[in-house]
């Protein structure tokens, strides 16, 4: 399960500071400090969330459900980076996305057992993969399609043996 770290400050270094409680939060706080820190936490209910933002201006936040498991994660880096988890009721990660700054991309699909299921990047230049994996995590086929119009597709048996290529190469094509 993810944590999320929590700096302690001392009072002086604190320049904006609520604690209490609000409709949705039995117990809310949110500070900022002087070298641009901020964190925001609310536990109510039904759930909660914890929000920092770092220095660098990094943010994370981490939301849980009423009995504290983590149902949601996010973060987002200053360059523009990004990266979000999805879990269900049992803790159990099912969705992963990241997105690079330079456009980079890719998403993990996992079942309730936790098992990767699919999985998909993209680079900057648009060239695709996807692969897709059985119930015990076997890779099952893999899929390429590249900007240039080359595309690979190839199925895998149970036991991860290749049993069918295509090839598809723009450069072969007359």
């Amino acid at each position: 399960m993810p944590q999320t770290a929590t700096a302690t400050h001392s009072p002086d270094d604190v320049i904006e500071y609520r604690s209490g409680s609000t409709d949705r939060c039995r117990r809310f706080v949110e500070y900022e400090t002087t070298d641009g820190e901020e964190f925001e936490s609310c536990v109510g209910p039904d759930g909660g969330f914890v929000e920092e933002v770092d220095d660098d201006g990094d943010e994370e936040r981490t939301e849980f459900d009423r009995n504290g498991i983590v149902r949601y994660r996010s973060t987002e880096e200053e360059d523009g980076d990004e990266e979000e988890w999805i879990y269900d009721g049992n803790g159990t990660l099912r969705v992963y996305r990241e997105e690079e700054e330079d456009d980079d991309e890719e998403e993990r699909i996992y079942d309730v057992n936790g098992t990767l299921r699919f999985q998909r990047t993209e680079d900057d230049d648009g060239d695709e993969r996807e692969r897709w994996y059985d119930e015990n995590g076997t890779l099952r086929v893999f899929q390429k399609d590249d900007e240039d119009g080359d595309d690979v597709r190839r199925v895998y048996d149970a036991n991860g043996i290749l049993i069918e290529s295509d090839r598809d190469d723009d450069d072969f094509d007359d």
